[in-house]
């Protein structure tokens, strides 16, 4: 049996944590979007979505955007989420060629193929999302998007690979692909295109802007293998820096929070101190570059106060007693 007596130390993030005032709006219409496509079709996984409020996700990582395009964000959300949630289950080498299949048809979809009537809401959902994007999108904005979400999905696959073949990830290694397993980059693409952000070509690829951004990527990696630290203990689950370095490193689980705890905070002090030399490319970027800049802050605290309340995280009653919140004096969901 797994014990659960450890504390999550509290993280260092002293970025506001703004919430779009259509949260709880966009919250009721993504899981009312997931039922009307057929993404939730069962009492037990209306329950478990209704708990976790995807909706307020989107609404700390876009705190400006309008609604309709806080909807679109929410619902893409949580169409990822539902996926994430499909690989985090397979563990066989011939699921590895299904998920690869599932992968090639998607990422048809996004580029304007409609799925046919034998697939899934999977593919029809996607489909669905594909189409209020491009309303939303420029083309080089659409190719971009596409191009985080193949990075999305090379990372679900690489993760059902190493269960399949039992293998336990090198921390780099980890490190690296966990920063497009997770996510972050589909939602900043697409936050970019509803609150109409542009950042010339010169001033996204800058060296210092692409330090800011895998600071913050990796910030949020560590914040969230703390958080769902719970969730993936009694499975064992090794896609996980905690985990990870208990067992590289031979630490104890508390040594092991600790660390990740510590890695957490000076990615968040390493980032204000590149922060402070943007102002040069500030002159040259003017509002965009703001803009992108409240949405990386937005991230990387919206992330962790949502992340201690959602339901996706929450912890058990019985292990309530045992372990210490990672946020305090946190904002409450509205009653379910």
């Amino acid at each position: 049996m797994v014990t659960m007596n450890f504390v999550l130390p509290a993280l260092y993030c002293p970025f506001p944590a703004t919430i779009n005032p259509h949260a709880d709006t966009v919250d009721q219409g993504s899981l009312a979007w997931a039922q009307r496509l057929g993404l939730i079709t069962e009492e037990s996984a209306y329950r478990k979505f209704r708990a976790a409020h995807f909706g307020w996700l989107a609404a700390y990582l876009s705190p400006h955007s309008s609604y309709h395009g806080l909807q679109l964000l929410s619902d893409w959300n949580t169409w990822a989420i539902i996926w994430d949630d499909c690989c985090d289950r397979l563990s066989q080498a011939t699921h590895l060629e299904h998920i690869t299949a599932f992968h090639t048809s998607f990422l048809s979809i996004l580029a304007g193929n409609e799925p046919n009537s034998r697939e899934g809401p999977m593919a029809h959902s996607l489909a669905d999302l594909r189409r209020r994007l491009v309303q939303w999108a420029s083309p080089m904005q659409m190719q971009n998007f596409i191009h985080t979400v193949k990075g999305y999905f090379a990372g679900c696959a690489w993760e059902i690979n190493n269960r399949a073949y039992k293998i336990i990830p090198d921390l780099a290694a980890y490190r690296q692909i966990r920063r497009e397993s997770l996510g972050m980059d589909t939602s900043l693409a697409l936050i970019e295109m509803i609150e109409s952000i542009d950042l010339p070509l010169d001033i996204r690829f800058h060296p210092t802007l692409q330090r800011l951004h895998m600071l913050a990527v990796d910030s949020i990696i560590c914040a969230n293998d703390l958080i769902s630290l719970e969730k993936e203990l009694p499975s064992g689950e090794m896609h996980n820096l905690v985990m990870l370095l208990q067992h590289t490193e031979q630490l104890s689980l508390q040594e092991a929070i600790d660390r990740v705890a510590a890695m957490h905070d000076a990615d968040v002090y390493a980032f204000l101190e590149a922060e402070q030399s943007l102002t040069a490319l500030d002159e040259m970027a003017g509002a965009s570059l703001e803009q992108y800049m409240i949405i990386l802050h937005a991230f990387m605290h919206g992330n962790i106060t949502w992340s201690s309340m959602s339901g996706r995280y929450r912890p058990s009653e019985q292990a309530m007693g045992s372990k210490q919140s990672i946020s305090q004096h946190i904002p409450q969901f509205p009653p379910a």
